[in-house]
């Protein structure tokens, strides 16, 4: 893990996030904004309903975004990745912040005032075109999640394991590893379906020879194509 941020270009950032968006002089800017802390799993970043003072541009490390509804419940909506920033839409609107983001693998983050968000923006406008563009592809990320919580629990989890498997996959001889410590739970809130119905589509999946565990316990996808045949509802029953 890198103990310090330094001004990497835009490969060393995750594709879409603002970090990967700005130009190198904005983004030279933004590194040296705030403060440099660590954050260790099971840490929160931002409370839901917390007035918002500070932007957090992550650095390394993997954060998600949480809702608590109205019964009380907490629906798991995203996952926040290095060169991403959180924080960014209540300082925008002025309004308390509207989810709780907590810290799934140690986070390294840049801990920016509000105030000095904004003069960095009004300092750079192509920030400002970036920030946009990438809240534009959060929203398309959104839509394309709510089109996607169709068909079976199996389909669902088939279609989210592959898009984790683009974003955060890393290629080895068994398979592709999806290096996010996500819990069953979390899978399951991601596609709006019951742990105990992860639980059995997780365990059909590998009986099929489809998914493996590694040794540090997340998920091989040792059969790609076959993944993708179930995301398409191939074979599936039910």
């Amino acid at each position: 893990m890198h103990s310090r941020p330094h001004n990497g270009g835009p490969g060393r950032w995750h594709p879409g996030s603002l970090l990967a968006l700005l130009d190198a002089p904005a983004r030279a800017a933004l590194l040296t904004l705030g403060r440099h802390e660590e954050f260790e799993t099971g840490r929160a970043l931002l409370h839901q309903g917390d007035p918002s003072t500070r932007v957090y541009a992550l650095l390394t490390g993997t954060a998600k975004v949480t809702v608590t509804t109205e019964g009380g419940d907490d629906a798991f909506i995203a996952l926040r990745v290095a060169g991403d920033v959180v924080g960014e839409m209540a300082m925008l609107s002025g309004s308390p912040r509207s989810a709780t983001v907590t810290v799934i693998s140690p986070v390294v983050a840049r801990v920016i005032e509000a105030v000095a968000f904004r003069e960095f923006l009004d300092r750079y406008p192509a920030a400002n075109t970036a920030l946009q563009a990438m809240l534009a592809d959060r929203l398309r990320s959104m839509m394309d999640d709510r089109a996607a919580l169709t068909g079976s629990t199996l389909v669902r989890l088939s279609r989210l394991l592959l898009r984790l498997s683009s974003s955060h996959g890393r290629s080895f001889p068994r398979g592709v590893v999806i290096g996010l410590p996500l819990s069953q739970r979390d899978l399951a809130g991601l596609i709006n379906a019951a742990e105990v119905s992860v639980q059995r589509g997780i365990s059909r999946l590998r009986a099929d020879g489809i998914l493996a565990e590694s040794a540090r316990g997340g998920l091989v996808i040792k059969d790609e194509a076959g993944l993708r045949r179930v995301a398409h509802g191939v074979g599936v029953a039910g």
